[in-house]
């Protein structure tokens, strides 16, 4: 067990950070003193991070004005549903693209369906089949949610898990006749939810589909998911002490 920390003020931690919005991609290896420990506070050497969506749009300034240095949580989404749901036991999992790049993978992840949103009319074959929609768009531009509103069954659920930097499209109330729904986002897990959820993972064998990636290669890391190039989860790897 390592030795309890004795001297708070001695204490420093280092990490690569960026210290304005406009200067996003370029960061700095930075030595800082974290908050003073409380007595439910643990001290862990990290070996590995994960880049979320949420830390691009925060360094960015994309969800507004921040204060810098800072890294947001991270969350796995996207990929992970497909796998989720299948683990959960859906008959059908339907994945949604603009395109057909990631048809391969998403029925290789658990996908029983693919479409692609932006062939026209792609939502007439679903009308009203789908009983629930997680939406992971990182972006609102280019985003058909009429038309996949339109794949809901009565009273079916919509749920964003993405918050994009741009604004959401307006719906017409003639778009919202065809059958009632419920439009909602994700909110945090509790820590209960967070264990079931583990242990379905390993129950059930579900896993990130990641590229590990060096830490100090953290700009080019921002800049990939920034492009959407990731396949799909980097992973930074610690080579600070190194």
């Amino acid at each position: 067990m390592p030795a309890p920390i004795q001297n708070q003020q001695e204490l420093q931690f280092r990490g690569y950070a960026v210290e304005d919005t406009e200067n996003w991609e370029k960061f700095k290896l930075i030595d800082f003193q974290p908050k003073p420990m409380g007595e439910h506070d643990v001290d862990i050497k990290t070996e590995f991070c994960g880049v979320c969506g949420s830390d691009v749009h925060t360094i960015t300034g994309g969800w507004g004005k921040v204060n810098l240095v800072s890294w947001s949580r991270g969350e796995f989404i996207s990929h992970m549903a497909i796998q989720f749901s299948k683990a959960l036991g859906c008959d059908e999992i339907v994945a949604f693209s603009h395109s057909n790049n990631k048809e391969k993978d998403a029925m290789t992840l658990g996908a029983t369906k693919f479409v692609a949103t932006r062939e026209g009319g792609f939502q007439k074959p679903l009308l009203s089949s789908l009983d629930f929609i997680i939406c992971t768009a990182d972006v609102a531009a280019g985003v058909a949610f009429k038309e996949l509103l339109e794949t809901l069954v009565p009273m079916g659920k919509f749920v964003m898990v993405a918050l994009p930097d741009d604004k959401l499209p307006s719906l017409e109330r003639s778009s919202l006749l065809s059958s009632a729904f419920f439009d909602g986002c994700l909110l945090r897990e509790s820590k209960k939810e967070a264990l079931e959820m583990l242990q379905l993972a390993a129950d059930k064998g579900v896993k990130p589909w990641i590229e590990v990636m060096s830490m100090s290669d953290v700009s080019k890391a921002v800049r990939g998911l920034k492009d959407g190039k990731p396949r799909y989860r980097y992973v930074l790897k610690q080579d600070i002490d190194q």
